[in-house]
This record gives structure tokens, C-alpha cells and sequence, in this order.
């Protein structure tokens, strides 16, 4: 009797210490409070969120970068706290196979995407400064933030498929994942090119900024945010 009653609680322990997205209450906070920072930014900077999806493919980069409503410093906030926020969750489900889904380890990656966001703002600014000036590296921040928001908006749905389905369908999540992946990396190719089209040294600019500044960092982050999962 003793014995039973000794693996009984054993065996509820074990169920206690079980964690998954779908467990984990303060999930469903974190997505909240990220829909409501986009819901608040877009009332307060309106057409914001439009504007982004808008000016993807558009093909007048540079009068682009003036159709802009200038979003205040709450609402700039407010998107770019949903930005990683999202981004950073994200990479917690996709990394996430077993164990503990804890916010210790959502808050760790928040600030290695902030980091991560912050490495890269520096890098293209130096490579403004060396090799295309002042003017590209207004562009390049104004569209590559459009670019986010817009991948990010995405990320809200999947968000939501990753947390109830990723157990039971893998593969359906994980190719939702690489659509929202080819969706990023598609404009942003689009982008560089029709940034760079008319420079010289075009094909060299273009293969200097995706090596540089998103194949190699995104492996980096995404390595970096399994070994914290671990």
C-alpha cells in the first residue's frame, strides 16, 4: 500500500511538471498583450499596418520611403515591442520539442531578438557609411520595417496554430512557418534589388547585404534561441 501510494504520487508530480504552449497560462497573456499593442498602434498611428502591406511591391522605392504617416513615439513603441514580442515567441514554438515551455526562457529570447535587431541596425548603418551613403540607409530601415510589420501581422494567425497544433501536426505548422519564411525573404530580395539595380557593383551590394545582414544572423539566432531552449 505504501508502495502505490508512493508511485501514485510520483506519477502526479510528472503530470504536475508536464509543460506545453497549450498548458502554460501565461501564453495566452503574452498573445493578448501583443494583439492589443498592434490594436493600440494602429489606432493611434491609422493605416500604419495598411501602409506596409501597401508599399511591399510597389515599385518607386524612393517616393516610397515619403508615403509614410510618421508614427509618433507611442505607436513606434508599441509596433516595434509587438515586433519582437511575436517574432520572439514564435521562435520559442518552432524551437520548442519537449520540456519546460517557461516565460524565463521567452523573456532570454525577447532580449536575444532585441539584441539581435540592434547588432543588425549597426551593421547596415556601417555599410551605409562605407559603401552606399546617408540616403540608403534611410531607405533601407524605412522599407525593412515595413517589411516586419508586415511578416509580423502574419505571425498573429500562426501564432494561434503553432500553440494548438504543433503537437499533433508538425508538419502542417512548420509549413506554415517556411510560406511566412519564403513570404520575408521574397519581398526582401525584391527590395534589395530594385534598391540596388542601378548601382555598379549591383550583384555584390545584394550578395554582401543577405550574407552579412539575414542568412547568416537568422541561423545565428535561431541556433542561439534552441541552446537557450535546452
Amino acid at each position: 500500500m505504501h508502495t502505490f501510494w508512493q508511485n501514485n504520487k510520483q506519477k502526479m508530480y510528472y503530470i504536475n511538471r508536464i509543460s506545453s504552449p497549450l498548458s502554460e497560462s501565461w501564453v495566452f497573456i503574452v498573445y493578448t498583450i501583443l494583439l492589443l499593442f498592434v490594436y493600440l498602434a494602429s489606432k493611434i498611428s491609422p493605416g500604419m499596418i495598411s501602409v506596409s502591406f501597401k508599399t511591399l511591391f510597389s515599385n518607386k522605392e524612393r517616393d516610397n520611403m515619403f508615403f509614410d504617416l510618421s508614427p509618433n513615439f507611442r505607436s513606434q513603441f508599441l509596433i516595434d515591442s509587438f515586433i519582437i514580442g511575436i517574432i520572439a515567441l514564435n521562435l520559442q514554438l518552432f524551437s520548442y520539442r519537449n520540456g519546460q515551455f517557461s516565460v524565463i526562457d521567452y523573456v532570454q529570447i525577447c532580449v536575444l531578438v532585441i539584441t539581435y535587431f540592434l547588432v543588425k541596425l549597426l551593421i547596415i548603418r556601417i555599410l551605409c557609411s562605407t559603401f552606399w551613403g546617408k540616403n540608403v540607409f534611410s531607405l533601407i530601415t524605412i522599407q525593412y520595417q515595413r517589411i516586419l510589420i508586415s511578416t509580423s501581422v502574419l505571425l498573429i494567425p500562426t501564432t494561434l496554430l503553432a500553440i494548438y497544433f504543433s503537437q499533433n501536426y508538425p508538419i502542417f505548422v512548420n509549413a506554415t512557418y517556411i510560406i511566412i519564411l519564403i513570404f520575408y525573404l521574397l519581398t526582401l530580395i525584391i527590395k534589395i534589388i530594385r534598391l540596388f539595380f542601378n548601382k555598379i557593383l549591383a550583384s555584390f551590394y545584394i550578395f554582401l547585404y543577405l550574407c552579412t545582414l539575414e542568412i547568416l544572423p537568422f541561423f545565428a539566432l535561431l541556433d542561439v534561441a534552441k541552446k537557450i531552449l535546452q
